[in-house]
């Protein structure tokens, strides 16, 4: 026997699969839903939280509650090599980065071990907000080593920091790349406009250079609403 709020998901996801909620439509609120099951508001939110946490539907404050489109989303190739500009122009949208904040500091133990310099060298923090056609996608954290971009500025964040890194002729030769699914921090929730029971994509990606010193280490949160992952994996003739 289901409890009322599995009766709530039920019944809101055979409307999702039937086509009678279409995708970005919004479905009955905790009040309408409380009063339809004879529930309690909390209840009703249970029941919408949980269709969210599955990736049904999503939230936007002070709006309500809506049918996620499981297939207009972005795609992030996990094993391209591209900078967020490049990869939103293509797709014809418009792309625009937010500096939060641009500071040189002293790295903690964790962050200069994992840059391969010491706690005395100077590093710098970057916190940027990436905006596609206006709506907030992408909340990177960034360290980079001061020695390796000695006359790094904001205007060169603003833009791509990429293209910075090409103009001074280096290049990137290896990225190495770890993807966590995560429940957010309240700061990660606010910077990208995100209800409390939603999860995130988080990369955490240290690009390396071809003598092999590493040019940053880059804490990347992704709406989930915003972008499926996709990996294209070519058989050398090694395995299989």
């Amino acid at each position: 026997m289901l409890t009322k709020h599995e009766e709530i998901e039920k019944f809101i996801l055979n409307g999702v699969i039937k086509g009678n909620y279409k995708p970005d439509e919004k479905v009955p609120s905790e009040n309408q839903l409380a009063e339809s099951f004879s529930v309690s508001r909390m209840t009703a939110r249970k029941a919408l939280d949980t269709l969210v946490t599955k990736g049904y539907l999503y939230k936007i404050k002070g709006k309500g509650t809506y049918v996620k489109d499981r297939e207009n989303r972005d795609i992030i190739y996990l094993d391209e090599m591209i900078g967020f500009t490049k990869r939103v122009r293509r797709t014809g949208k418009v792309p625009r980065t937010d500096v939060k904040a641009f500071e040189l500091i002293k790295p903690s133990e964790d962050i200069a071990a994992r840059l391969g310099i010491t706690t005395k060298d100077d590093v710098y923090y970057i916190e940027r907000i990436r905006n596609i056609d206006n709506e907030p996608v992408i909340l990177e954290v960034t360290y980079m080593p001061a020695y390796i971009s000695p006359d790094l500025t904001i205007d060169h964040v603003q833009k791509s920091k990429y293209d910075y890194l090409r103009a001074k002729g280096h290049r990137i030769e290896e990225m190495v790349k770890e993807y966590i699914p995560v429940i957010p921090e309240s700061k990660v929730r606010e910077d990208l406009s995100l209800d409390k029971n939603m999860t995130v994509f988080k990369i955490e990606l240290i690009s390396i250079l071809e003598d092999r010193s590493i040019f940053e280490y880059t804490k990347l949160y992704y709406n989930q609403n915003k972008y499926r992952f996709l990996q294209i994996t070519k058989n050398t003739g090694k395995s299989f």
